[in-house]
């Protein structure tokens, strides 16, 4: 039997129900890019037991995918050799091949593996230099105008051993543990 064109307000109708129904899926499910120019990669690690050093990375790449203004997934890539810690010979120290190695390895990656936005804890995959670690980082996150942009904060603390980021001679007057504070912003990407 031949489908028939002979009614069409049962056509209007399911054409409407379509139409309306890849709306909602879009309204619930929504992608922001990260931008660098407005998140902040900060850490901080202790040096000599009674410094501290402090340094941020300025370039971040990636997507946070939304559902109901819960975080579905999250995929971050900060370039290394953006890192800044205000000493230049100490940054290039840094990128070298017995710190970071930043021509090798030159971003660190996190991938959301699962989220848990009512406690407020992502768990994923972080890749510093050849070294994957699955890790579990608190979190919070925020809307602004209209929901066209996501603010995720995140306070946690990394030990550099679990990466292999030995510092050689001087490893011992070196902390393991290195505070990171980020607060990462993005843009809705429009269809």
């Amino acid at each position: 039997m031949e489908p028939s064109l002979k009614n069409p307000i049962k056509i209007g109708v399911s054409l409407f129900l379509l139409c309306y129904c890849v709306n909602c899926y879009s309204q619930k499910h929504l992608e922001y890019r990260l931008d660098a120019e407005r998140s902040s990669i900060n850490f901080e690690i202790s040096h000599l037991s009674f410094l501290t050093v402090k340094g941020k990375f300025k370039k971040i790449s990636g997507s946070v995918v939304t559902n109901n203004n819960n975080i579905e997934y999250i995929h971050a890539k900060i370039a290394v050799n953006s890192i800044f810690t205000e000493d230049k010979t100490r940054d290039e120290s840094l990128l070298g091949k017995a710190y970071l190695h930043a021509e090798k390895y030159p971003e660190i990656t996190f991938k959301s593996v699962k989220i848990n936005n009512q406690e407020g804890v992502l768990h994923g995959v972080l890749k510093i230099k050849n070294v994957e670690k699955k890790i579990a980082i608190p979190f919070t996150t925020s809307f602004v105008k209209n929901k066209h942009e996501i603010i995720i904060t995140i306070n946690t603390t990394v030990e550099r051993k679990a990466f292999n980021l030995n510092f050689g001679t001087m490893d011992s007057f070196i902390g393991n543990r290195i505070h990171c504070q980020l607060k990462i912003q993005g843009s809705l990407l429009e269809n």
